[in-house]
């Protein structure tokens, strides 16, 4: 995690095939599961609910991905004093 002044930056980066720019605004959708992945295993929730969670407690999250390069998801929320679940320490 990086300190920001009013927001706290979680950072996963994966080297996988990437999401084509196409895509990268419908991965966030309910049960959206592209047709370059349907054999793989999932079901296309998971950045749904993050989206939505951190949506609720005044976060966002954004995707970064190239095909063939893999992607990168920042999640960014408020620093807080715990009421919400997150406790994190101010320097």
């Amino acid at each position: 995690t990086v300190p920001y002044e009013s927001f706290v930056c979680i950072r996963v980066r994966d080297f996988g095939p990437g999401i084509r720019e196409d895509e990268q605004g419908k991965i966030f959708q309910r049960f959206y599961r592209s047709d370059d992945v349907r054999d793989k295993p999932g079901f296309g929730i998971g950045l749904y609910l993050v989206r939505e969670i951190l949506g609720n407690q005044g976060g966002y999250v954004k995707v970064e991905s190239e095909p063939g390069k893999g992607t990168t998801v920042r999640m960014k929320k408020k620093i807080g004093s715990g009421r919400d679940g997150w406790i994190v320490p101010q320097s």
